[in-house]
């Protein structure tokens, strides 16, 4: 299976859908055109939240991924959130190396379980103590990342 996947990255590298990155040697990157193809496409559906930049997030998101690039990830940050009835993926991507962050209390307990149609919910790399009791009411979860708690 993984020789299949290989084929078909090369294949992919070849065609010009990833480039070497010019950062890291041994990491590849997606092609700026094939980016700005795939947002494009993706619209309203997919969110990125990065930094502290306050980001209007329509009903229409499905997919939201998020930057940790400061220790205390704060609830003012997610408060967008709130309106946002059809959310399936919340993830986070770490741009700092550090272990553990902390997520807002009220983040977990205030918006967190308003997300009812979560799939993917990823808390990995947060310093949590407890995760309240409305986290299994989320009855179409089917992926929790608690990895590095």
């Amino acid at each position: 299976m993984e020789e299949v996947g290989d084929l078909y990255f090369h294949e992919l590298l070849c065609k010009s859908f990833f480039q070497k990155s010019v950062t890291k040697e041994s990491c590849f990157v997606m092609h700026d055109l094939i980016h700005d193809l795939a947002q494009y496409i993706s619209g309203e559906f997919c969110v990125r939240l990065e930094d502290d930049k306050v980001q209007k997030i329509t009903e229409k998101a499905h997919h939201l991924c998020h930057f940790k690039s400061d220790r205390w990830v704060v609830f003012k940050r997610f408060e967008a959130l709130t309106e946002v009835k059809c959310l399936r993926t919340f993830v986070e991507l770490e741009t700092l190396p550090a272990p553990y962050y902390t997520l807002s209390k009220r983040v977990l307990h205030d918006i967190i379980p308003k997300m009812r149609y979560l799939r993917v919910l990823s808390l990995r790399g947060y310093n949590i103590g407890d995760l309240p009791d409305s986290i299994g009411k989320l009855i179409y979860l089917r992926y929790l990342d608690l990895s590095h708690i």
